[in-house]
């Protein structure tokens, strides 16, 4: 009998990674890349800063984006998807993006795809987390706040046919189904259970679907002061109900509901009054309907996500014993919304 090889993660060898950009950029930008280092994150992909040179030209900086090697570049590990989403806003000119300098397929899983884009300038802050950096003034973050709504309507409004076929459509039940699995997998609960089904007896009418972010809150946005300069962070990208963004919008909004919030900022608007200014700027119908809902919903997918991470640790741990406690509360106030 033999036994079947699956690919792992591996490690990246950064000599290899260095030579292969350094041959990418001067057959196809006619440019040398040096100063090569990673940047923090990249939980699904890796990513990387570089200095990008080009012929007679200044050092610009740009990010690397690659796929972990070994591994099959599928769902949130497609950075060339990731790509795809940059190059259509990009185009599109509503929603501030990186621009994308180039692609290349590589040989999955053992040379994994990637892509270059510009460094674009500006800062990311969550407000809600400390350990994200420091606050700017009340009114930059009131500001930053009503930027991303304005800035969420306008990704509403992008014509999803650009992105080509081969697209699905994900339902508010697809999302919600795919959360509970994880849920789930964490071991679950009477209450998550009850909830579940309260939100499946409840399930809003469709509305026309939009690109979605996945992910969409001000964490993943970069400001110069209150201006909004780009929207990172696309590994989730999805053609789905425009209601799912604004909840998880929302959700940061609320310091004393969301689980890993240790601050409350001065100057971040309320949940509605978020809403209230995406609704204004948006010409969806319907896309500000039934929030209860799709916020009960949020609160159960930040729940699921947030036992399912605790369970990687021991039972008297206070990593878990802490997540645990924050997932309890979200269920309660998804229980409260329904």
């Amino acid at each position: 009998m033999t036994t079947e090889h699956r690919p792992s993660r591996r490690e990246l060898d950064p000599g290899e990674l260095a030579a292969r950009l350094a041959t990418l950029v001067r057959e196809r930008l006619e440019a040398t890349i040096d100063d090569l280092e990673p940047l923090e994150g990249g939980r699904s992909s890796l990513t990387y800063r570089a200095t990008l040179t080009r012929n007679g030209g200044s050092g610009e900086s740009i990010v690397v984006k690659i796929a972990p090697p070994g591994l099959e570049p599928v769902a949130n590990r497609d950075v060339l998807r990731q790509a795809r989403v940059l190059e259509v806003l990009a185009r599109d000119g509503r929603v501030p993006v990186p621009s994308v300098l180039l692609t290349e397929a590589g040989a999955p899983p053992a040379t994994p795809p990637l892509f270059l884009m510009n460094l674009v300038d500006g800062a990311t802050v969550e407000p809600i987390f400390s350990a994200s950096g420091t606050l700017p003034g009340a009114d930059v973050v009131r500001g930053r706040a009503f930027a991303a709504a304005r800035g969420l309507a306008a990704l509403h409004a992008v014509p999803v046919h650009g992105f080509g076929a081969g697209e699905p459509v994900v339902t508010i039940v697809d999302e919600l189904v795919r959360w509970d699995r994880t849920m789930q997998a964490a071991g679950g609960s009477e209450e998550s259970d009850l909830i579940r089904e309260r939100l499946l007896a409840t399930v809003p009418a469709d509305i026309a679907p939009t690109l979605v972010h996945g992910d969409f809150r001000l964490g993943n946005c970069l400001f110069v002061d209150a201006t909004l300069t780009a929207v990172l962070d696309w590994e989730i990208w999805a053609v789905s109900d425009p209601r799912i963004d604004l909840a998880w919008l929302m959700l940061t909004a609320m310091p004393d509901t969301h689980p890993g919030a240790d601050r409350a900022p001065e100057g971040m608007p309320s949940p509605e009054e978020v809403v209230e200014h995406y609704r204004v700027h948006t010409d969806r119908p319907g896309a500000t309907e039934n929030m209860d809902w799709f916020l009960a919903s949020a609160l159960f997918k930040m729940a699921a996500m947030t036992r399912h991470i605790g369970k990687k640790f021991p039972a008297d741990d206070p990593r878990r014993t802490g997540r645990e406690a924050g997932a309890a509360r979200m269920l309660a106030a998804a229980s409260a919304l329904l």
